[in-house]
């Protein structure tokens, strides 16, 4: 879709949970994933951008990015990532149980995750859209090693939001956001969380 400076450009990805359970979805924007800089909210959103997925259910995250000077600047040469969304997504039972976790221990977490870590700064241990509808029991008896569990099962799914420039007839440039790619999956519940 063709674009201009300071103007919104919106783009939706479908996430289809076709596991067996609840399934908790965190999208997170970067600029620089090598980095790990998360996107400023005033130049990109998504919506939602936490939330649970029953069984067999899916939902369909919107993102609006602001076009600024940094997006036309790397859309200058050629097709350039002007963001990198980061889907992490697991089990919603196990996500509750390291949510009781980090009540009797909050440092639980922190101290498991390598400094380079995506998964630093996150926090998973907040409301979720639509976990109210998990029934589930989460009740079950804490493990020594519950916040291993919940990380080493984590997936990842990385979507990149692609930009070119494209001179128009009048002379004039028009920037072209093109729609995320799904590039990367990691981890064994990747194959219940589907991107359309």
């Amino acid at each position: 879709m063709g674009v201009a400076a300071d103007q919104v450009s919106k783009l939706c990805v479908c996430v289809r949970n076709t596991g067996s359970r609840a399934a908790f979805i965190k999208a997170v924007a970067y600029s620089d994933l090598h980095t790990r800089s998360v996107m400023d909210s005033s130049c990109i959103s998504l919506s939602p951008s936490q939330f649970v997925l029953m069984e067999r259910t899916q939902e369909v995250i919107t993102v609006l990015m602001k076009v600024t000077q940094r997006e036309q600047t790397l859309c200058q040469s050629a097709n350039a990532v002007l963001a990198t969304v980061c889907l992490f997504c697991g089990d919603e039972v196990s996500r509750q149980q390291f949510r009781r976790l980090l009540l009797s221990k909050p440092e639980a977490g922190r101290k498991i995750l390598s400094e380079n870590s995506l998964l630093k700064g996150l926090n998973f241990n907040e409301r979720f859209l639509g976990e109210e509808q998990v029934v589930e029991a989460y009740d079950l008896p804490q493990s020594p090693n519950q916040a291993q569990l919940f990380y080493g099962n984590l997936s990842k799914v990385v979507l990149s939001v692609l930009g070119s420039t494209e001179t128009l007839d009048s002379g004039t440039s028009d920037l072209h956001v093109q729609p995320p790619l799904a590039v990367t999956r990691r981890g064994s519940e990747a194959d219940s969380i589907i991107m359309l």
